[in-house]
């Protein structure tokens, strides 16, 4: 084995499991691995020991003793790089009942550095100061249940026309757990010309140029289970624009962790805390309901000085992440030629995906790490 680093990315396996993981780290050789599973779900290849009931049997399933007397044998240090906050009920197990020589690390802030660095024109657009005049934005691309349960509670609450929403239900033909409604009569909604068959940005000019007080964050899920902190949330947030998350237990409180400051004038967050999904968007639909034909430019003086305060946390954040976990900027520092080697693929999805300020080629990896070396 060398002693050096190799980093691994899901998609380099043949399978979504970890004996095509065991199988990947001896082709590599290497005596320290990173698995860069920075993505909003569950990392697929660890599903088997994340959703083990150590409560019933104490030991390992095979494939993770497999794992485990490979990396033992070959003194292998492999660490699991998720972007999920660590109090993620997901990862119980990873403190229960750890995997010899596996560390799992956390770096809950990776979604601002991407939507940051990633979407085009984010760092130097200002949101326009036109009058407002709809209470909210809702920007709905993949099918979820959790936001067709919302658009229901929308629709029934006679709150559709409160806002600017779109609805494109994309992949709602392959969701086999589908919501039934009962209130709104499901329809495509577009309020531009957003074209998701080619995806230059996560978002369209609309972003910018709308005239809506807040935005209505429908997150990637609604797991109590694994809390993560997408683009969705942060885009308002560098928009300097007030938000309300539809999501996991926590969705919104987990932001105070980072120093950002919830809009408690106008929010009551007490649904945050609910356990039942439904529950949590009955307590988002009347936080909505209470601000109908209240005067918006008022709300938004109440709110502008906080508004700013959290683009600023997340511009701080940005220019020298404290959450980045140490043992990722150790490697950075120790491993740097074979770290940014490895991360080729990172920095082409951003600069192959998305469209920068006069077509400039990014070392994202190199912005980000840059205060930490």
């Amino acid at each position: 084995m060398n002693n050096n680093l190799s980093i691994i990315f899901p998609n380099d396996l043949n399978q979504k499991n970890l004996l095509s993981l065991v199988n990947k780290i001896i082709e590599k050789k290497s005596n320290y691995y990173i698995l860069w599973s920075l993505d909003e779900g569950i990392e697929p290849s660890f599903d088997e020991y994340l959703q083990w009931n150590y409560f019933i049997n104490d030991n390992h399933c095979e494939n993770v003793k497999t794992l485990e007397k490979t990396l033992l044998e070959h003194n292998i240090t492999l660490y699991v790089l998720t972007c999920a906050d660590d109090r993620s009920e997901i990862n119980r197990n990873v403190f229960y009942r750890p995997i010899e020589n596996v560390k799992f690390i956390f770096w809950p802030t990776y979604y601002l550095h991407y939507t940051y660095y990633g979407l085009k024109d984010i760092r130097n657009k200002k949101r326009q100061e036109d009058k407002i005049d709809k209470l909210f934005l809702c920007l709905n691309g993949k099918y979820r249940y959790h936001r067709a349960v919302l658009m229901d509670k929308l629709s029934e609450n006679n709150l559709m026309d409160e806002g600017l929403i779109s609805w494109n239900a994309i992949y709602e033909n392959e969701c086999l757990n589908k919501h039934e409604f009962k209130h709104w009569d499901s329809k495509i909604l577009k309020i531009d010309d957003y074209d998701f068959s080619y995806k230059q940005s996560e978002y369209s000019e609309l972003f910018f140029n709308n005239r809506t007080y807040f935005n209505l964050v429908t997150e990637t899920t609604e797991w109590n289970n694994s809390l993560i902190i997408s683009e969705k949330t942060y885009k308002p947030i560098l928009n300097e624009q007030p938000f309300l998350c539809v999501g996991s237990m926590y969705q919104n409180k987990i932001l105070e962790k980072y120093n950002f400051k919830l809009y408690d004038e106008i929010f009551d967050y007490n649904f945050d805390i609910q356990s039942n999904f439904e529950n949590r968007i009955d307590g988002i639909v009347y936080n909505v309901s209470k601000l109908r034909n209240k005067n918006l430019e008022d709300l938004y003086e109440i709110t502008k000085e906080k508004v700013m305060f959290n683009k600023n946390n997340a511009l701080s954040i940005i220019k020298n992440d404290p959450y980045i976990p140490k043992e990722i900027i150790d490697m950075f520092k120790t491993y740097n030629e074979e770290f940014k080697d490895g991360l080729k693929k990172f920095n082409l999805n951003y600069n192959n995906q998305y469209v920068f300020e006069k077509n400039i080629k990014l070392d994202v990896l190199g912005e980000i790490f840059k205060n930490k070396i």
